[in-house]
């Protein structure tokens, strides 16, 4: 195979589009998780958001619970250690964002006998009472988890145990 300006302008285009096709599915991923951010976290409007170090909290039927073993990750009595319950499902997303070279897990549970509604799939629509958690570790050892609950008048509360 020889050596020609053209073919190395050839390669280098296709590499360029290459870079270009990359950089646009990153952007687009990012603006979907930053609408969902946004469409999730927003409070109704005119409402108070009550905010402390550790937790945020919109209208809470319930007090957010104080620990993580309160929330229903580690069994269903939070008395099992930190062996993740058998109805709590772990998943991973298609294109996970970088934290600081943290590593992630994230699991889900649903209420018994329901399911996500993904009939549209730019907005599916979770049962009341889903729960959602998300930990990061640094050299295997938790640092954060993140709680997520859907509330029966269809806006999540949210706490982060440290």
């Amino acid at each position: 195979m020889s050596y020609t300006a053209a073919s190395h302008h050839r390669s280098v285009a296709q590499a360029l589009a290459r870079a270009r096709r990359m950089v646009v599915r990153v952007q687009a991923g990012a603006l979907l998780v930053l609408l969902l951010l946004a469409v999730v976290a927003s409070p109704a409007r005119g409402e108070v958001t009550e905010r402390s170090a550790t937790t945020v909290a919109t209208a809470p039927e319930t007090p957010l619970p104080q620990r993580l073993s309160e929330t229903g990750l580690y069994g269903a009595d939070g008395a099992s250690g930190r062996v993740v319950g058998s109805d709590t499902l772990p998943f991973s997303p298609q294109y996970p964002l970088w934290s600081d070279g943290a590593s992630k897990r994230r699991w889900i549970r649903l209420p018994p006998g329901t399911f996500i509604d993904a009939s549209d799939p730019d907005a599916w629509r979770f049962p009341v009472g889903t729960r959602l958690w998300k930990e990061f570790a640094h050299a295997g050892r938790p640092i954060e988890t993140r709680f997520i609950e859907r509330l029966a008048d269809g806006r999540w509360r949210f706490a982060t145990y440290v």
